[in-house]
């Protein structure tokens, strides 16, 4: 019963800090399962997933009622999600456990300092105004505003082709390494398609929910899913999502990106040195 309640309590901690960076709270998951409950590889990405789909969901229905999903876009980029989410799960035992944790580790830490080193400029250059009217005019961009319920006007454009690629790519991610994929797609959306931060975390959410559900069935359909710790990370990320959604909504753009850089840094570093022995 104990264990439970530290389950449940990760899932809380994990959930909220996940939702808030649009990242499913599975990073942090998937690491404490594996070297602080010792699970085997399968079983820790099959139950993470669980948590991270209950997370997502609770999220987007909180983001939802703030006005702040871009369904449109979210949903057609789920459909690229759904086939990486199938493959990235057929690859997981495919993995060494020491080669699975360095791989997840240095991927961590590479778009951890790419956020980081990124410097925040709020108007676009003339070059990069000029290569975004091109694109649009060529039909490649399509404009999205949205309008939240604090006020918050937040206008910009959307590459569908470029989105479906790096949301195929998420999709593996997401199942290969039982973290739902925002690891990902937040900063792609950030860095390479100039999504405001704000709408780039709640679209994920959306994302997350449908790659997350499509791996955690495929492993569950595998009886890889430990049901037990699953039942109360989820319950734990239901409750930590609401909570990462009302923060959220007052964290500025810059805040989001630092919690971002500072969660993939720190998880990535950690598994990183166990991969290598340390």
């Amino acid at each position: 019963m104990t264990q439970l309640f530290e389950f449940g309590a990760l899932g809380l901690f994990a959930g909220a800090y996940g939702t808030m960076i649009g990242a499913g709270g599975g990073f942090l998951i998937v690491p404490a399962l594996l070297f602080l409950f010792h699970f085997n590889v399968a079983s820790a990405v099959a139950t993470s997933l669980c948590a991270v789909f209950c997370n997502a969901a609770s999220a987007t229905i909180g983001y939802t009622r703030q006005r702040r999903v871009d369904y449109p876009t979210g949903l057609r980029f789920a459909l690229g999600s759904i086939g990486g989410a199938l493959l990235g799960a057929a690859l997981t035992g495919a993995l060494h456990a020491d080669a699975f944790i360095g791989i997840f580790g240095a991927l961590l830490i590479t778009i951890g300092i790419a956020i980081l080193r990124k410097p925040e400029h709020p108007f676009l250059t003339i070059k990069e105004r000029a290569q975004t009217y091109e694109a649009f005019l060529r039909l490649e961009l399509k404009v999205r505003r949205i309008t939240d319920t604090a006020g918050r006007r937040f206008e910009y454009f959307v590459n569908l082709k470029r989105g479906l690629i790096i949301s195929t790519v998420a999709g593996v991610i997401s199942s290969l390494f039982g973290v739902g994929g925002g690891i990902l797609i937040v900063p792609a959306q950030i860095m390479w398609m100039k999504f405001p931060p704000p709408i780039a975390v709640t679209t994920s959410s959306l994302i997350l929910t449908i790659s997350s559900l499509t791996g955690a069935l495929f492993y569950a359909s595998q009886g890889e899913v430990d049901w037990g710790p699953a039942a109360a990370l989820s319950a734990g990320a239901v409750l930590g999502a609401q909570a990462g959604v009302t923060i959220s909504r007052h964290l500025s753009s810059t805040w989001i990106t630092r919690l971002l850089s500072l969660a993939l840094l720190g998880i990535g570093t950690r598994m990183l040195a166990q991969a290598v022995g340390f």
